[in-house]
């Protein structure tokens, strides 16, 4: 596998793991429970992740579809890939609320445990994507995001993991508002 790659595999891994260690910080029975009115759940969130992933991982197909078959005409070996920061930062600026697609907004019917092992079976897909990718160029961009424009398939990727973080946060934001439980 590629460094570059492997970095994006590594920065996904690392998202993940914050968002299982903010739903670990928030007490189970409360795990269904809104902050707020206007606010998700840890399990809304949890979800939501999901169901974005999901959405991501299609598009991610397509283009890796496209990319072998572009890769078979051209011939090309790919350029390295820098994870752009910029996209980041913006992603994880939680001062900027921003609205989820109807596509995107969670329906309640998992509880935390449920949406976690829905987002963790979508993930081992997304990582077999990446991995299948290594070698191929995917550069042409494959779709548009509301914030952050038109993206490929390795920008796609590191949105999912700037995904995570930003809603590790927000769910870290819930055990707060929260509180312990009632005893």
């Amino acid at each position: 596998m590629r460094s570059d790659t492997f970095a994006l595999v590594d920065y996904l891994a690392r998202n993940r793991a914050a968002v299982r260690d903010a739903v670990d910080g928030v007490p189970r029975p409360l795990r269904e429970r809104r902050p707020a009115a206007d606010r998700w759940s840890t399990a809304e969130v949890l979800e939501h992740l999901a169901m974005v992933e999901t959405a991501v991982h299609g598009l991610l197909a397509a283009a890796l579809e496209a990319g072998r078959a572009e890769a078979a005409v051209r011939g090309e070996p790919r350029a390295p890939f820098v994870i752009d920061e910029g996209h980041v930062a913006r992603l994880l600026d939680r001062r900027q609320r921003i609205t989820a697609s109807a596509a995107g907004q969670p329906r309640g019917g998992l509880d935390a445990d449920a949406a976690w092992g829905a987002l963790q079976r979508i993930r081992g897909q997304v990582l077999e994507l990446v991995s299948a990718s290594d070698a191929l160029a995917l550069e042409t961009a494959t779709g548009r995001h509301p914030l952050l424009g038109p993206l490929n398939f390795r920008q796609w990727v590191v949105f999912l993991g700037g995904h995570d973080a930003r809603h590790a946060a927000q769910i870290a934001e819930t055990g707060r508002a929260l509180g312990p439980p009632a005893r």
